[in-house]
Protein backbone atom coordinates (compact mmCIF):
# COMPACT_ATOMS: atom_id res chain seq x y z
CA UNK A 1 0.00 0.00 0.00
CA UNK A 2 1.64 3.39 -1.37
CA UNK A 3 1.10 6.21 1.14
CA UNK A 4 1.57 10.03 0.47
CA UNK A 5 4.96 9.91 1.96
CA UNK A 6 6.25 6.68 2.16
CA UNK A 7 5.22 2.91 1.70
CA UNK A 8 4.00 0.64 4.43
CA UNK A 9 4.07 -3.02 3.29
CA UNK A 10 3.59 -6.89 5.05
CA UNK A 11 3.42 -9.80 3.29
CA UNK A 12 3.40 -13.52 4.21
CA UNK A 13 4.94 -16.81 2.21
CA UNK A 14 5.56 -20.21 1.81
CA UNK A 15 7.52 -23.10 0.84
CA UNK A 16 7.15 -26.58 1.12
CA UNK A 17 10.39 -26.89 3.44
CA UNK A 18 9.25 -23.96 5.82
CA UNK A 19 7.40 -20.89 6.25
CA UNK A 20 8.80 -16.67 5.88
CA UNK A 21 7.26 -14.27 7.04
CA UNK A 22 8.66 -10.63 6.51
CA UNK A 23 6.76 -7.26 7.73
CA UNK A 24 8.40 -4.06 6.15
CA UNK A 25 8.80 -0.44 6.90
CA UNK A 26 9.77 1.02 3.70
CA UNK A 27 9.57 4.97 2.07
CA UNK A 28 9.45 5.59 -1.34
CA UNK A 29 8.66 7.66 -4.39
CA UNK A 30 6.22 6.42 -6.88
CA UNK A 31 5.69 8.32 -10.51
CA UNK A 32 2.79 7.83 -12.43
CA UNK A 33 1.20 9.20 -15.82
CA UNK A 34 -2.46 9.77 -16.08
CA UNK A 35 -4.55 8.22 -19.17
CA UNK A 36 -7.94 8.89 -18.64
CA UNK A 37 -9.03 7.10 -16.24
CA UNK A 38 -5.68 4.86 -15.90
CA UNK A 39 -2.69 5.69 -14.16
CA UNK A 40 0.37 3.22 -14.66
CA UNK A 41 3.39 4.06 -12.38
CA UNK A 42 6.87 3.05 -11.38
CA UNK A 43 8.06 3.58 -7.56
CA UNK A 44 11.08 2.75 -5.70
CA UNK A 45 10.82 1.74 -1.91
CA UNK A 46 13.64 1.36 0.83
CA UNK A 47 13.95 0.59 4.50
CA UNK A 48 13.41 -2.10 7.09
CA UNK A 49 12.37 -5.24 7.98
CA UNK A 50 11.28 -7.79 10.51
CA UNK A 51 12.19 -11.94 9.29
CA UNK A 52 10.77 -14.72 10.93
CA UNK A 53 12.21 -17.52 8.15
CA UNK A 54 11.46 -21.53 9.57
CA UNK A 55 12.67 -24.55 7.75
CA UNK A 56 14.87 -28.02 7.34
CA UNK A 57 18.83 -27.02 8.26
CA UNK A 58 21.53 -28.34 6.32
CA UNK A 59 22.27 -32.62 6.46
CA UNK A 60 25.28 -33.76 8.06
CA UNK A 61 27.80 -34.01 5.90
CA UNK A 62 29.70 -37.83 5.27
CA UNK A 63 27.09 -39.34 7.93
CA UNK A 64 25.68 -42.68 6.89
CA UNK A 65 23.39 -43.13 9.83
CA UNK A 66 20.25 -44.45 8.40
CA UNK A 67 18.51 -41.85 11.17
CA UNK A 68 20.12 -38.94 10.48
CA UNK A 69 17.26 -36.49 8.87
CA UNK A 70 17.28 -32.59 8.50
CA UNK A 71 17.80 -30.23 11.36
CA UNK A 72 15.23 -27.52 11.33
CA UNK A 73 16.41 -23.71 12.38
CA UNK A 74 14.35 -20.64 13.00
CA UNK A 75 16.18 -17.35 12.67
CA UNK A 76 14.28 -14.01 12.92
CA UNK A 77 16.25 -10.57 12.37
CA UNK A 78 15.67 -6.47 11.19
CA UNK A 79 17.21 -6.23 7.87
CA UNK A 80 17.42 -3.63 5.07
CA UNK A 81 15.17 -4.25 2.74
CA UNK A 82 14.58 -2.27 -1.28
CA UNK A 83 12.33 -3.13 -3.82
CA UNK A 84 11.25 -2.01 -7.07
CA UNK A 85 7.76 -2.04 -8.35
CA UNK A 86 5.55 -1.29 -11.90
CA UNK A 87 1.42 -1.49 -11.52
CA UNK A 88 -1.61 -0.24 -12.70
CA UNK A 89 -4.06 2.14 -10.95
CA UNK A 90 -7.45 2.31 -11.83
CA UNK A 91 -10.07 5.19 -10.99
CA UNK A 92 -13.62 4.09 -9.79
CA UNK A 93 -16.42 5.82 -8.50
CA UNK A 94 -17.12 7.98 -5.47
CA UNK A 95 -13.16 8.40 -5.52
CA UNK A 96 -12.10 5.14 -5.55
CA UNK A 97 -9.08 4.05 -7.13
CA UNK A 98 -8.08 0.09 -7.50
CA UNK A 99 -4.18 -0.64 -7.62
CA UNK A 100 -2.61 -3.68 -9.00
CA UNK A 101 1.21 -3.71 -8.56
CA UNK A 102 4.26 -6.48 -8.67
CA UNK A 103 7.44 -6.02 -7.32
CA UNK A 104 10.62 -7.34 -7.11
CA UNK A 105 12.28 -6.71 -3.49
CA UNK A 106 15.69 -7.47 -2.48
CA UNK A 107 16.52 -8.40 1.53
CA UNK A 108 19.18 -10.75 2.94
CA UNK A 109 17.60 -14.09 4.10
CA UNK A 110 19.18 -17.62 4.51
CA UNK A 111 18.98 -20.11 1.62
CA UNK A 112 17.87 -17.17 -0.91
CA UNK A 113 20.08 -14.48 -2.89
CA UNK A 114 17.77 -13.43 -5.74
CA UNK A 115 14.57 -11.19 -4.88
CA UNK A 116 10.86 -11.94 -3.75
CA UNK A 117 8.24 -11.27 -6.15
CA UNK A 118 5.00 -9.99 -4.48
CA UNK A 119 1.96 -9.08 -6.36
CA UNK A 120 -0.62 -7.26 -4.84
CA UNK A 121 -4.18 -5.27 -5.16
CA UNK A 122 -5.08 -2.86 -2.91
CA UNK A 123 -8.02 -0.12 -3.16
CA UNK A 124 -7.12 3.53 -2.10
CA UNK A 125 -9.59 6.38 -1.18
CA UNK A 126 -9.32 8.90 -1.32
CA UNK A 127 -8.19 9.32 -4.92
CA UNK A 128 -7.23 12.97 -6.45
CA UNK A 129 -9.88 13.95 -9.30
CA UNK A 130 -8.90 12.32 -12.88
CA UNK A 131 -9.01 16.11 -14.48
CA UNK A 132 -6.55 17.84 -11.64
CA UNK A 133 -3.32 18.89 -12.57
CA UNK A 134 -0.40 16.28 -11.86
CA UNK A 135 2.72 19.16 -12.51
CA UNK A 136 4.18 20.24 -9.31
CA UNK A 137 5.18 24.09 -9.00
CA UNK A 138 8.83 25.01 -10.77
CA UNK A 139 9.54 26.53 -7.07
CA UNK A 140 9.62 23.29 -5.33
CA UNK A 141 12.18 21.29 -4.99
CA UNK A 142 11.38 17.94 -5.95
CA UNK A 143 12.35 14.32 -4.57
CA UNK A 144 14.08 11.90 -7.10
CA UNK A 145 14.06 8.19 -7.16
CA UNK A 146 17.02 6.69 -8.60
CA UNK A 147 17.24 3.12 -10.16
CA UNK A 148 20.66 1.15 -11.09
CA UNK A 149 21.75 -2.27 -11.59
CA UNK A 150 25.29 -3.78 -13.19
CA UNK A 151 28.23 -6.27 -12.22
CA UNK A 152 30.06 -5.49 -8.92
CA UNK A 153 33.48 -7.43 -8.42
CA UNK A 154 34.60 -8.22 -4.60
CA UNK A 155 37.52 -6.32 -2.87
CA UNK A 156 37.54 -8.23 0.15
CA UNK A 157 38.37 -10.77 1.47
CA UNK A 158 40.37 -11.83 -1.01
CA UNK A 159 39.87 -15.77 -0.08
CA UNK A 160 36.07 -14.88 -1.47
CA UNK A 161 37.47 -12.53 -4.08
CA UNK A 162 38.92 -15.63 -5.82
CA UNK A 163 36.45 -18.18 -4.96
CA UNK A 164 33.14 -16.30 -5.85
CA UNK A 165 31.87 -14.46 -9.48
CA UNK A 166 30.12 -11.58 -10.02
CA UNK A 167 26.19 -11.04 -9.82
CA UNK A 168 24.22 -8.23 -10.22
CA UNK A 169 24.45 -5.27 -7.58
CA UNK A 170 20.95 -3.35 -7.54
CA UNK A 171 20.16 -0.41 -5.95
CA UNK A 172 17.16 1.85 -4.82
CA UNK A 173 18.01 5.51 -3.89
CA UNK A 174 15.96 8.30 -3.20
CA UNK A 175 17.12 11.84 -3.08
CA UNK A 176 15.47 15.12 -1.61
CA UNK A 177 17.47 18.16 -2.76
CA UNK A 178 17.74 20.85 0.70
CA UNK A 179 20.16 23.77 -1.24
CA UNK A 180 21.93 24.07 -4.84
CA UNK A 181 23.61 20.53 -5.73
CA UNK A 182 22.78 18.97 -2.20
CA UNK A 183 20.66 16.32 -1.62
CA UNK A 184 19.67 13.93 1.39
CA UNK A 185 20.09 10.64 0.46
CA UNK A 186 18.68 7.42 1.22
CA UNK A 187 20.15 3.89 -0.31
CA UNK A 188 19.29 0.51 -0.24
CA UNK A 189 22.02 -1.87 -2.08
CA UNK A 190 21.74 -5.78 -2.61
CA UNK A 191 24.96 -7.09 -4.10
CA UNK A 192 25.28 -11.08 -4.94
CA UNK A 193 28.69 -13.18 -4.97
CA UNK A 194 27.72 -16.60 -7.01
CA UNK A 195 29.30 -19.57 -6.48
CA UNK A 196 28.94 -23.86 -6.58
CA UNK A 197 31.51 -25.39 -5.94
CA UNK A 198 32.21 -29.82 -5.70
CA UNK A 199 32.15 -30.78 -2.15
CA UNK A 200 32.03 -34.30 -0.99
CA UNK A 201 28.43 -35.67 0.72
CA UNK A 202 29.36 -38.82 1.28
CA UNK A 203 32.09 -41.89 0.93
CA UNK A 204 31.13 -45.33 -0.40
CA UNK A 205 32.57 -48.35 -0.74
CA UNK A 206 33.38 -49.74 -4.46
CA UNK A 207 33.46 -53.63 -5.29
CA UNK A 208 37.13 -53.60 -4.52
CA UNK A 209 36.49 -52.30 -0.51
CA UNK A 210 38.12 -48.68 -1.24
CA UNK A 211 36.16 -45.73 0.44
CA UNK A 212 35.23 -43.35 -2.23
CA UNK A 213 33.85 -39.75 -2.63
CA UNK A 214 30.81 -38.86 -3.78
CA UNK A 215 31.04 -35.28 -5.08
CA UNK A 216 27.73 -33.11 -5.77
CA UNK A 217 27.25 -29.41 -6.36
CA UNK A 218 26.56 -26.99 -3.21
CA UNK A 219 25.49 -23.29 -3.51
CA UNK A 220 27.64 -20.78 -1.42
CA UNK A 221 26.15 -17.60 -3.33
CA UNK A 222 25.74 -14.84 -0.51
CA UNK A 223 24.85 -11.31 -0.86
CA UNK A 224 25.25 -8.09 0.99
CA UNK A 225 22.23 -6.07 1.70
CA UNK A 226 22.64 -2.05 3.12
CA UNK A 227 20.47 0.62 3.99
CA UNK A 228 22.78 3.85 4.17
CA UNK A 229 21.81 7.66 4.28
CA UNK A 230 23.85 10.30 3.69
CA UNK A 231 24.48 13.46 1.23
CA UNK A 232 24.50 13.18 -2.96
CA UNK A 233 26.61 16.35 -4.43
CA UNK A 234 25.83 17.28 -7.86
CA UNK A 235 26.74 20.37 -10.39
CA UNK A 236 25.24 20.34 -13.61
CA UNK A 237 25.71 21.59 -17.49
CA UNK A 238 23.20 21.81 -19.45
CA UNK A 239 21.80 18.49 -20.01
CA UNK A 240 24.93 16.72 -18.50
CA UNK A 241 25.92 16.46 -14.77
CA UNK A 242 28.33 15.14 -12.25
CA UNK A 243 27.55 13.59 -8.80
CA UNK A 244 29.10 12.19 -5.95
CA UNK A 245 27.22 10.26 -3.11
CA UNK A 246 28.51 9.03 0.35
CA UNK A 247 26.81 7.56 3.04
CA UNK A 248 26.71 5.37 5.92
CA UNK A 249 24.13 2.83 7.76
CA UNK A 250 24.04 -0.73 8.40
CA UNK A 251 24.06 -4.15 6.48
CA UNK A 252 23.25 -7.78 6.66
CA UNK A 253 25.00 -10.89 4.86
CA UNK A 254 22.59 -13.16 3.20
CA UNK A 255 22.41 -16.42 0.88
CA UNK A 256 23.61 -19.76 1.45
CA UNK A 257 26.81 -19.26 3.72
CA UNK A 258 26.99 -21.28 6.90
CA UNK A 259 29.38 -21.00 9.79
CA UNK A 260 30.09 -24.84 11.63
CA UNK A 261 31.94 -25.40 14.55
CA UNK A 262 33.84 -28.49 15.55
CA UNK A 263 35.10 -29.68 18.32
CA UNK A 264 37.80 -32.13 18.80
CA UNK A 265 40.73 -33.34 21.70
CA UNK A 266 44.98 -32.96 21.09
CA UNK A 267 47.26 -34.71 22.79
CA UNK A 268 49.26 -32.71 25.38
CA UNK A 269 51.90 -33.99 26.95
CA UNK A 270 50.04 -36.66 29.20
CA UNK A 271 46.88 -35.01 28.91
CA UNK A 272 43.98 -34.52 26.15
CA UNK A 273 42.82 -30.91 25.46
CA UNK A 274 39.77 -29.73 24.15
CA UNK A 275 39.61 -27.67 21.02
CA UNK A 276 36.63 -25.42 18.84
CA UNK A 277 37.71 -24.48 15.32
CA UNK A 278 34.93 -22.25 13.81
CA UNK A 279 34.99 -22.37 9.42
CA UNK A 280 32.85 -20.21 7.44
CA UNK A 281 31.86 -21.87 4.49
CA UNK A 282 30.71 -18.98 1.91
CA UNK A 283 30.21 -16.09 3.51
CA UNK A 284 29.75 -17.64 7.08
CA UNK A 285 26.46 -17.66 8.71
CA UNK A 286 23.97 -14.41 8.18
CA UNK A 287 25.55 -11.29 10.45
CA UNK A 288 24.24 -7.70 10.48
CA UNK A 289 27.41 -4.77 11.03
CA UNK A 290 27.73 -1.54 9.80
CA UNK A 291 28.26 -0.67 6.38
CA UNK A 292 29.24 2.49 4.30
CA UNK A 293 28.83 3.31 0.61
CA UNK A 294 30.50 6.50 -1.66
CA UNK A 295 30.95 6.71 -5.15
CA UNK A 296 30.55 9.27 -8.28
CA UNK A 297 28.55 9.24 -11.09
CA UNK A 298 27.46 11.09 -14.34
CA UNK A 299 23.37 11.51 -15.21
CA UNK A 300 22.33 12.39 -18.68
CA UNK A 301 18.88 14.03 -19.36
CA UNK A 302 17.05 12.30 -21.77
CA UNK A 303 13.50 14.41 -21.90
CA UNK A 304 10.91 15.95 -19.27
CA UNK A 305 12.15 14.35 -16.13
CA UNK A 306 13.93 11.47 -16.90
CA UNK A 307 17.56 11.17 -17.06
CA UNK A 308 19.85 8.31 -17.88
CA UNK A 309 22.41 7.62 -14.80
CA UNK A 310 25.97 5.47 -14.38
CA UNK A 311 27.26 4.62 -11.34
CA UNK A 312 30.41 3.61 -9.53
CA UNK A 313 32.03 3.41 -6.16
CA UNK A 314 32.61 1.02 -3.39
CA UNK A 315 30.27 -0.81 -0.52
CA UNK A 316 31.50 -1.87 2.84
CA UNK A 317 29.88 -4.12 5.38
CA UNK A 318 31.59 -4.53 8.81
CA UNK A 319 31.12 -8.21 10.60
CA UNK A 320 33.14 -9.89 13.20
CA UNK A 321 36.23 -8.66 12.71
CA UNK A 322 35.92 -8.85 9.10
CA UNK A 323 34.93 -6.47 6.32
CA UNK A 324 33.23 -7.35 3.04
CA UNK A 325 34.15 -4.76 0.30
CA UNK A 326 31.95 -5.15 -2.75
CA UNK A 327 32.96 -2.62 -6.24
CA UNK A 328 29.70 -2.06 -8.33
CA UNK A 329 29.50 -0.24 -11.61
CA UNK A 330 25.65 0.66 -12.37
CA UNK A 331 23.67 2.29 -14.91
CA UNK A 332 20.20 3.21 -14.77
CA UNK A 333 16.98 6.17 -14.78
CA UNK A 334 16.91 8.68 -12.61
CA UNK A 335 12.77 9.91 -12.27
CA UNK A 336 11.86 13.58 -10.85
Amino acid sequence: MFLPDGALAYSVGSTEDGSLAVGSLEIGLKREASMGFLRPFVAGTTGVAYVDQKGPGPAPGNDRRPDVGPRHFRETATTPVAGISAGLGIHAPLRLGIVFAAEARWLPLRDLVGPEFPISAAIAWPEPEASAATTQPATRRLPHLRITTGPSAMGSPAGLRSSTHSGLSTAIELDQPVWRGVALSVEGVNALRRSEPNVVVRQETDPFGNLVNIYSRAPTSFTITALTTGLRLSGSSGAFSLTSRAGLGAGRIGGFGRTFTVTGETQSGTSLETFTVTEDVGAGAQRTGLAWSAGIGAEVRLFGSVALAVDAGAMALCVDRMTFVVVPVRAGFVLQ
